[in-house]
């Protein structure tokens, strides 16, 4: 996906994601057309409107009871 929407995803800047690649803590690739591509995965958390990382990427809870 693009660096705007692994950003979306993952609930952080843009700059952060280049900077996740640049360090090895996300893959990625280049495309065809040049873009970077970042390859994101079930396991990456996204923050919650509280700044809150247990929120999984498919709106799950983990680690907290109901």
């Amino acid at each position: 996906m693009t660096v705007e929407g692994a950003a979306r995803i993952l609930g952080i800047k843009e700059e952060s994601v280049r900077k996740r690649v640049r360090r090895g803590k996300l893959h990625s690739g280049r495309g065809a057309d040049g873009r970077l591509y970042v390859y994101v995965d079930g396991t990456e958390a996204v923050r919650d409107e509280n700044g809150d990382a247990s929120q999984g990427l498919y709106g799950d809870r983990q680690g907290r009871a109901n």
